[in-house]
């Protein structure tokens, strides 16, 4: 007898700073899990001046797509440029300018574009 284990992956597009969909949704039993690739990090996000890059996309991705998660979610950035290399959602909101930015416009003028 086999026995196999398996665990179901929900990708989200995400725009990152190399407009590559690179959120991953891993349920858990205790918690989620996610991989946001260079979208996210702790205490910032993907640069917005790459070619290519879209600073709306970026903007909206950071502000619609991930508000409906929870904030149990941990997160774990394609890079380790914060104080720790995981976080949870719930603390990145609190925490995170780059989630802060209350309008696109002001989000356009914070990040230069």
């Amino acid at each position: 007898m086999h026995l196999r284990s398996f665990i179901a992956v929900t990708a989200l597009f995400l725009v990152s700073c190399e407009n590559d969909p690179t959120i991953q949704r891993m349920p858990q039993v205790i918690s989620q899990s996610h991989t946001v690739g260079d979208t996210l990090f702790v205490q910032g996000c993907g640069r917005i001046d790459l070619p290519g890059a879209e600073p709306e996309e970026m903007y909206r991705t950071l502000t619609e797509r991930l508000s409906g998660l929870p904030d149990d979610v941990v997160l774990y950035p394609g890079h380790d440029y914060g104080d720790q290399p995981t976080s949870t959602l719930g603390e990145e909101r609190r925490t995170n300018t780059s989630l802060r930015i209350p309008t696109l416009d002001e989000w356009m003028r914070l990040m230069g574009c």
